[in-house]
């Protein structure tokens, strides 16, 4: 009886250990710094370019069969509005804040160094810049909620006796809903009527990103990534937005 109820007790510590191994729950916490061009048909044909840097925090939840996992992005710059002579105040405040979860399934053998998930992801996005040539102004790009499906692929090698990983995604949105920009804040006799469904054709946004990725002994992660983010906009305006970040983020085991 004994011997029984001491095999149950390895048996489930066994079945435990698998379980930790295989899952990898940990909350993230980095910097990320971007170079931003804006080019708005409403006040003109001349791009504006400027910076920001932000935090990037989240928690994530990983084994070999799926990812999932929410994250918040925010961060504070500025915009050169050298471009346009008829503004007194040459730079432009920038704010952003970027709220998203993802889910993506292996679908790749597991027992294939090269990984890849297949998912999606559905994110709140927004631009503010103010100080624009208008009185009252605050002009807000891209303000989004998008659904997108999400790729994601890695490989693991060795770098001076270190495991490293490379990595990449990307997502492009089907489906969003959209506020162009304003510059009147708040809207117009109190409508919302800047705000619609776009899809395909007046509406696009894509993310990429590229990077590496480090494990250490004590299940702690860093990585290293390069990001670039595109969108555009084309109802009664046209308005472009294109955003190359790079982040530096740490994991924390739980």
């Amino acid at each position: 009886m004994k011997k029984k109820l001491l095999a149950i007790v390895l048996c489930a510590g066994a079945f435990h250990a698998a379980a930790q191994t295989d899952t990898y729950k940990s909350v993230h916490f980095g910097l990320r710094t971007d170079y931003v061009v804006l080019n708005d048909k409403t006040i003109g044909d001349v791009p504006m370019k400027g910076a920001s840097a932000g935090l990037d925090i989240g928690f994530d939840n990983r084994s070999e069969k799926h990812i999932w996992g929410i994250g918040l992005k925010a961060g504070i710059g500025f915009l050169n509005t050298f471009g346009f002579p008829s503004i007194e105040n040459r730079i432009a405040d920038r704010y952003y804040g970027i709220l998203s979860g993802t889910y993506m399934h292996s679908v790749s053998r597991q027992e294939n160094r090269f990984r890849m998930f297949a998912g999606g992801k559905l994110d709140i996005q927004a631009h503010i810049n103010t100080v624009i040539p208008f009185s009252n102004s605050q002009a807000n790009y891209f303000g989004h909620i998008g659904l997108a499906p999400q790729f994601y692929c890695e490989y693991p090698f060795e770098v001076l006796k270190k495991q490293v990983s490379v990595f990449g995604k990307i997502n492009y949105d089907i489906m969003a809903f959209v506020m162009r920009p304003t510059y009147s804040m708040p809207f117009r006799n109190d409508r919302l009527d800047n705000i619609r469904l776009a899809s395909f054709g007046s509406y696009g946004h894509a993310e990429t990103e590229v990077g590496l990725f480090r494990r250490m002994k004590n299940r702690n992660a860093m990585s290293l990534s390069y990001g670039w983010q595109y969108g555009y906009y084309d109802y009664q305006n046209t308005v472009k937005q294109a955003v190359h970040n790079i982040s530096f983020i740490f994991y924390f085991d739980l």
